[in-house]
């Protein structure tokens, strides 16, 4: 959960690299992209992601293959955001595969959490 909770400030690390991709088009919203490189000093799924951003800057999906499952493709949304002291935390994540035009595919639904009462002290 931390790596999800200290999203955006991951992507100032040092050694991560950063590139605006091609726009996206989903269910008839427009989102910008970001193809992030982690290096292997920090600890994540895939050290090659991409982000999707919603007009109000929010971040709404998280595409990665899997490195540690077989490079398994995944579509990972984010809902749900709430302001909490100050800082903005998405409640929902919900984790689909996705095929190879990068898509995602319903069903199954290979994740889903959602946090409740949160609080920053």
């Amino acid at each position: 959960m931390w790596t999800y909770l200290a999203e955006p400030l991951s992507l100032t690390y040092p050694g991560v690299r950063t590139e605006e991709i091609g726009p996206w088009t989903e269910e008839g919203e427009k989102f910008r992209r970001l193809h992030i490189a982690f290096p292997d000093s920090i600890a994540t799924l895939s050290t090659d992601q991409t982000i999707y951003v919603d007009s109000d800057g929010l971040i709404r999906r998280r595409d990665y293959s899997v490195e540690i499952a077989g490079n398994i493709p995944a579509a990972h949304y984010i809902s749900g955001h709430q302001e909490v002291s100050g800082l903005v935390i998405p409640t929902t994540r919900m984790i689909y595969s996705r095929d190879e035009n990068g898509r995602k595919i319903t069903d199954p639904l290979v994740v889903s959490v959602r946090l409740e009462n949160v609080a920053v002290s």
